[in-house]
């Protein structure tokens, strides 16, 4: 168990602006071979990328997406982009660029922790074994059913 990393990953999303997790799918870690996947979140998680007037947009088009800065794991810099298509109530969002290895099909059932600083960018943290899930998770006195959404702060 990375220990260092968890512990990271706890008090990020107890000081961040809003924190989201789930379990990633094999879809999500790219099983499918379809290289426009991406991970799919939940649309309770939309105000964590958009603001209401970004979200108005969808008046005048129904899919809108931006870039947006990440940091994987507190050493991997990236960019994603995130999608939300109103005609199908999907909130996706991909990574733009290499060097993050953590969608891959070995990660698949992995726990996804993303959390929003107050600059804008998104801290993520991903846990493979069951030591690190069961850490951060109660921690928030969360069960795995109770992922696939933002974390309520306890």
């Amino acid at each position: 168990m990375n220990i260092i990393l968890t512990s990271a990953a706890i008090n990020a999303a107890g000081k961040g602006q809003s924190s989201y997790c789930k379990f990633l799918s094999a879809a999500d870690c790219g099983d499918g071979g379809d290289p426009e996947a991406g991970i799919h979140l939940s649309q309770s998680a939309l105000y964590m990328f958009f603001t209401i007037r970004e979200l108005r947009e969808c008046f005048r088009r129904p899919v809108i997406s931006k870039d947006i800065p990440m940091l994987w794991q507190r050493t991997i810099k990236a960019f994603g982009r995130i999608t939300w298509d109103e005609r199908r109530k999907d909130l996706c969002f991909r990574i733009c660029g290499s060097g993050v290895p953590f969608l891959r099909p070995e990660y698949t059932g992995a726990l996804l922790v993303m959390v929003k600083d107050a600059d804008g960018v998104f801290e993520n943290f991903v846990f493979n074994t069951d030591d690190e899930i069961q850490e951060f998770l109660g921690t928030f006195g969360m069960t795995p059913a109770e992922t696939g959404r933002p974390i309520k702060m306890i």
